[in-house]
């Protein structure tokens, strides 16, 4: 279960990377508000995903909330990468174009990377993640993987010629392949 609800959290956040790489090679900035509002936003939405999950699993059987899980998080998988090759915009959440990451659109960046994470918490609580550390494993990778593309960004020219959309469609394969292993 805590291999699962890793995973599961990791796949979830990996887009992350592309976003902070895009704001690295911007030279964007993330004060130390701005990070603890979208760690604040992605735990907070994630939990409340879990929550209504676990309300949900309470009315169905224990099969048919595994069948709904892995379905649901094959269908994000899908999702994410149909919606990844039909877009292509640069996820710019710097709205004001001040090469710096307020606390507003802080709020929404967090909520755009939690989406993901939202869908994927209802359908891994329906297949038994761990749904104490789900929560705290995804706002913690999303804000790590942020970060850590931020500073490739800033770092590493060479790492332009990577697309930054390469994220998503890992992310949505991901999902694809975890879901797939919950029906097996």
């Amino acid at each position: 279960m805590f291999f699962n609800t890793l995973i599961l959290a990791i796949s979830s956040s990996i887009d992350a990377i592309g976003i902070g790489i895009t704001y690295g090679l911007k030279k964007t900035k993330f004060s130390f508000f701005s990070r603890l509002i979208f760690f604040i936003v992605s735990i907070t939405a994630t939990s409340c995903s879990l929550f209504f999950a676990g309300i949900l699993k309470k009315y169905i059987s224990q099969s048919i909330a595994n069948l709904i899980g892995a379905f649901l998080i094959i269908g994000i998988g899908i999702y994410t990468i149909i919606s990844n090759l039909k877009n292509s915009s640069s996820n710019n959440f710097d709205l004001d174009n001040s090469n710096d990451i307020n606390l507003k659109e802080a709020f929404i960046l967090s909520l755009s990377l939690t989406t993901d994470s939202i869908c994927v918490g209802v359908g891994g609580s329906m297949i038994g993640i761990n749904s104490y550390l789900f929560p705290l494993f995804v706002a913690s990778i999303h804000l790590t993987f942020l970060l850590f593309g931020d500073f490739l960004g800033k770092n590493l020219s060479s790492i332009s010629k990577l697309p930054n959309r390469i994220w998503t469609m890992i992310s949505g394969s991901l999902l694809i392949i975890i879901g797939c292993t919950k029906l097996l």
